[in-house]
């Protein structure tokens, strides 16, 4: 990964702190990553934070990106509805998986999503989702994607409002998994025989969405499951990553931001 060129070298590095799995990162990891010296790496941190796409963490010497780089993102984003922007990217989801992919919005007022996009797979069996219709998260891949990682008295609202309140238990449970892994598996929850597989889209801190591929049981097995799993996570982190947002940890449920952040 090594450059000369001092703004690809720049670019790369406010990518790989994008791209980080804890969303942000030390010198000596970045540098690793990179394959460049420490104090290049520091060099280029030092001049990002200058110009506000990257902020150190005073307390743990760790880098996240800054408040100018989600002023931008934010900027190019809304020129462009989420579902239109997200089109390429279920494109190339579904010419991975070979399998219907779908992109869910979700609306904090409704407390439901929506399947707002679809890109069809070639297969002549596949199932068919509705477009443009509210539905619960609290059921599916897609619901429990986003769910999730919703903040925590919002997910608790939803989960108080919804009929499957005996479930709540187990429900919460396998809401722990989901963070953890970072997607929900699902079987026949909302279609009969059908297995989804999403991961949450982040737009600055919170979950706005998700992406998921659709398909038969049939054509589901383990070995398709880690290949899916791998292809869904990288869409919706590419997703996330233009849109200027940032994956909770894992070990942590999301909190409600506080106000005026």
């Amino acid at each position: 990964m090594q450059t000369r060129d001092p703004v690809s070298k720049a670019l790369q590095l406010l990518t790989a702190i994008v791209e980080a799995e804890t969303t942000d990162g030390s010198v000596r990891d970045l540098a690793r990553t990179m394959e460049l010296p420490a104090s290049t790496v520091h060099r280029a941190l030092k001049s990002l934070e200058r110009d506000g796409f990257v902020e150190e963490d005073i307390e743990t010497s760790r880098y996240r990106v800054g408040r100018e780089f989600h002023r931008l993102a934010r900027i190019a984003t809304s020129r462009f509805p989420v579902e239109d922007l997200c089109l390429p990217y279920l494109r190339e989801l579904t010419a991975a998986s070979g399998e219907t992919s779908l992109y869910a919005s979700y609306d904090s007022r409704r407390k439901a999503i929506m399947f707002a996009a679809a890109v069809d797979g070639p297969h002549p069996l596949r199932y068919v989702v509705p477009l443009n219709s509210w539905i619960t998260p609290v059921r599916g891949a897609t619901g429990l994607a986003v769910l999730s990682f919703l903040p925590e008295s919002e997910a608790d609202a939803i989960l108080a409002e919804a009929a499957e309140t005996t479930e709540s238990a187990l429900l919460r449970e396998a809401m722990r998994t989901i963070r953890e892994r970072g997607v929900a598996v699902s079987h026949g929850q909302r279609i009969t025989g059908a297995v989804a597989v999403a991961a949450p889209v982040f737009s600055g801190n919170r979950v706005i969405g998700d992406v998921a591929v659709s398909l038969p049981e049939s054509r589901f097995s383990s070995a398709v499951e880690e290949q899916l799993v791998a292809w869904v996570k990288s869409c919706a982190r590419q997703l996330t990553i233009v849109l200027g947002g940032e994956r909770p940890r894992a070990e942590e449920p999301p909190q409600t931001p506080a106000e005026g952040s």
